[in-house]
């Protein structure tokens, strides 16, 4: 038996296959417009697992958090990295890179702070979030090993580099369940601007 398709009939299957594709580009996440969850204070960052009402005080003696010093330190997030996608993510709250060491490397953070947030948000992206007086800083896609309320220092090891949620390889296919799309997506808020910043203000683009 043979099976005829006309014009209409490939034009309804072909509108079918565009609206199924993008259901799944929504599901999985970072790219999805819709995505505007917020942090501690109102702005879209990403979705909390939990959200302490404050900073914790600072665990060591001296309170190094009453040193304008401590806010403003800014170390580097991996050893040696490359930038893979320059800013992006307005549609859905973010002015972020994409910066990339290879499957495994070791993440660390760019700044002193607390774990304000940790999980994997509705889309399916793993996050991280540290923030401290002046930055709330967002980590996807990796593999982290703070709780929420650690604190953390700048340039210590916070997890290691994957593809996990919405990444795509370089012909923009998802990398689900496949060696592909690795890579770091970093969000930096300012908290004294009260607006997303360029992370490139605070990081060169690759190192070394």
């Amino acid at each position: 038996m043979r099976v005829r398709l006309d014009g209409m009939t490939l034009a309804g299957v072909a509108v079918l296959m565009l609206f199924a594709v993008n259901i799944v580009r929504g599901w999985a996440g970072e790219g999805n417009p819709e995505a505007a969850p917020t942090n501690m204070e109102g702005t879209p960052v990403a979705v909390m697992t939990a959200v302490p009402e404050s900073l914790p005080p600072a665990p060591d003696a001296g309170d190094p958090t009453a040193d304008p010093a401590w806010h403003a330190a800014i170390a580097l997030p991996y050893d040696e990295y490359f930038l893979t996608q320059g800013l992006h993510g307005a549609s859905y709250g973010h002015a972020a890179i994409d910066i990339a060491a290879g499957n495994g490397a070791t993440i660390k953070s760019i700044i002193n702070g607390f774990v304000t947030g940790l999980g994997y948000d509705q889309w399916g992206n793993t996050f991280i979030q540290i923030e401290n007086d002046n930055y709330v800083v967002l980590y996807m896609h990796g593999i982290y090993s703070p709780v929420i309320g650690d604190s953390v220092a700048a340039g210590q090891a916070i997890g290691t580099e994957s593809n996990i949620g919405y990444t795509l390889d370089w012909a923009g296919n998802l990398c689900a369940g496949r060696d592909c799309g690795y890579h770091t997506h970093l969000n930096v808020f300012d908290k004294r601007l009260g607006a997303n910043i360029d992370p490139l203000t605070l990081i060169p683009a690759s190192y070394p």
